[in-house]
C-alpha cells in the first residue's frame, strides 16, 4: 500500500461568565416565550441569560396532598405539576423563581484525526460542548398541544391519569389553569453534545487512469453531521436564538441564546466526488 502517516490535533476552551454590574442598576429580562412573563434574567452574580424558572417539584397525586401544599391556584388538581415554595411564605407566585442553569457550557471541545495510507486517506472532525442548558420551548408546545391543536409528542400518552400516576407529564388540559406551561425547570434540558461533524474516505486512483497532464485523480466520499451523542430531547442540541424571544420588545436575543423554539436540526448531508488535479 505503501508508506503511512497520520495526524491528531485537539482543542479544550473552559467557559466562565459572570454579570458584575449593569448600567442602572436593574436586571435585563429576557427570553418573553410565554405569557406569564420572562425566561432569563441577567443580573449581577449570574451568568449573561441566566434561567430564572419556579421549580418543578413532582405531580400533584391526590386533593388532600393539594390541601395540604403551599396554595397554587383554585383550579390546581390531581395530575397538575406541583411547584416548590421557595421563601416558604405557604404560596406560589413570582417570588418563586430562582436563577437555575445557564446556556453557556462549561467548556467546549474538538478532536481532529487522519491518516494516509498509500493511495488511502481519511479525515474525521469531532466536535462537543459539555455543561450548558437550554429551555425546551417548543417542548412546551409539543407536550401541551391540546392547547392549541398541535400535534403532540408521543410521550404524551404517558400523561398522568387517575390509573396513570407514575409520570412527569402532567394532565391533559385545554386551558391550563393550573399553569402547568409556565416558565419552569420542567422544560429544563441538557443540553450537551458530542458531533461527528465531518467523516472523509478518498482513494488515489490516478495509476489507474493514466491520463496525460493529470498528476492526481482522487475520488472520495464524505459525510457532514455523521452521528449526534446527546440526551437533549429536542430536534436538535445546537440551537439558535429565536427573534421569537423578543417578543418585540427591543430586547437583544443575545439574553436567550438558550432557549429552543424548533430550531431545524442540522442536516446529515453525504457527498461523492473526484478531484483532479494537472
Amino acid at each position: 500500500m505503501g508508506a503511512f502517516s497520520y495526524n491528531v490535533g485537539a482543542n479544550f476552551a473552559a467557559v466562565r461568565n459572570e454579570v458584575l454590574s449593569i448600567a442602572g442598576s436593574e436586571p435585563i429580562l429576557g427570553g418573553f416565550g410565554l405569557s406569564d412573563g420572562p425566561i432569563t434574567k441577567t443580573e449581577p452574580g449570574q451568568p449573561v441569560g441566566s434561567f430564572f424558572l419556579w421549580e418543578m417539584e413532582g405531580i400533584f397525586q391526590s386533593q388532600e396532598e393539594i390541601d395540604g401544599s403551599p396554595f397554587q391556584t383554585q383550579f390546581t388538581r390531581p395530575g397538575d405539576v406541583k411547584f416548590k415554595d421557595l421563601n416558604g411564605d405557604n404560596k406560589i407566585d413570582d417570588k418563586d423563581r430562582r436563577h437555575v442553569g445557564s446556556p453557556f457550557p462549561d467548556f467546549t471541545y474538538g478532536i481532529s484525526a487522519g491518516f494516509n495510507w498509500g493511495k488511502l486517506d481519511f479525515s474525521m472532525l469531532l466536535q462537543g460542548i459539555q455543561g450548558n442548558d437550554v429551555y425546551f420551548l417548543y417542548g412546551n408546545f409539543a407536550y401541551e398541544a391540546q392547547l392549541r391543536g398541535f400535534n403532540s409528542y408521543r410521550d404524551i400518552l404517558n400523561r398522568w391519569t387517575p390509573d396513570n400516576t407514575n409520570t412527569d407529564i402532567p394532565i391533559a388540559s385545554v386551558d391550563d389553569r393550573n399553569g402547568n406551561r409556565r416558565a419552569s425547570t420542567r422544560f429544563l434540558e441538557d443540553g450537551s453534545y458530542m458531533r461527528i461533524r465531518n467523516i472523509t474516505l478518498g482513494y488515489n486512483i490516478r495509476d489507474l487512469l493514466k491520463w496525460h497532464g493529470v498528476t492526481r485523480v482522487r475520488v472520495y466520499m464524505s459525510v457532514q453531521n455523521a452521528l449526534t451523542l446527546t440526551k437533549y430531547p429536542g430536534l436538535d442540541p445546537e440551537i439558535q436564538a429565536n427573534a421569537n424571544d423578543t417578543r418585540g420588545l427591543g430586547i437583544s436575543s443575545d439574553l436567550s441564546v438558550g432557549i429552543d423554539w424548533g430550531t431545524v436540526p442540522s442536516p446529515r448531508t453525504w457527498i461523492a466526488g473526484v478531484q483532479v488535479e494537472f
